[in-house]
């Protein structure tokens, strides 16, 4: 009896301090291992965030590259003032446009439109081009927005043309909601000026 009553007292006092070392194991490892845990977490959001800035970034990029090239095509080839007056020249023209920025858009990463809108106050409320990612990976000409409808303060309408010609540079606009065809976005544009310095 007195065998068993010592064993079950070892084996007990075995099992306390097992437990009794768990605990204190338990106490100082838990601090170190959530620590651990997030550092590694935090690092993961840097290297994430880093990630998404950097692709960011190559879209921004493509988008500015691709209108660039359009401001030097309608530099090269447009004549403004015969625009004025000539509508089968405009017309023609627009035609070519519209190929060009197609291709441009294609060659761009997440572009939605793609819009060339001469000053409505000298060459129509609607006149020029405005095509949109049908959602399919097509671009398809669609009705310009009448910009004289909307006054220049009303962002959702008209921003994309208000915006640029009041800096009167390159211009990456704030997101905004284009209620012209629903979508929330940001826009790059680019004023265009003739010789004579004046907005086109």
């Amino acid at each position: 009896m007195k065998h068993t009553s010592i064993r079950s007292k070892l084996i007990t006092l075995l099992y306390i301090i097992i437990i009794g070392l768990y605990l204190v194991m338990l106490a100082v490892t838990t601090p170190a291992t959530r620590k651990i845990i997030e550092t590694n977490n935090e690092l993961s959001m840097k290297m994430l965030s880093t990630e998404k800035i950097t692709d960011l970034n190559s879209h921004m990029k493509s988008v500015e590259r691709a209108v660039n090239i359009l401001e030097k095509y309608i530099y090269e080839s447009l004549d403004f003032e015969r625009m004025k007056t000539d509508s089968n020249y405009t017309n023609s023209f627009m035609d070519r446009m519209t190929l060009h920025a197609i291709d441009a858009a294609l060659c761009a990463e997440n572009v939605t439109t793609v819009y060339f809108r001469p000053d409505p106050n000298v060459y129509g409320s609607q006149s020029g081009i405005f095509i949109i990612n049908d959602n399919y990976g097509n671009f398809i000409r669609t009705t310009p927005t009448d910009i004289l409808k909307y006054p220049s303060t009303d962002r959702e309408h008209v921003a994309w043309f208000y915006e640029p010609k009041q800096k009167g540079t390159p211009l990456w606009m704030e997101p905004y909601s284009n209620m012209n065809i629903n979508v929330y976005m940001i826009s790059y544009v680019i004023p265009l000026y003739n010789k004579q310095g004046e907005f086109v």
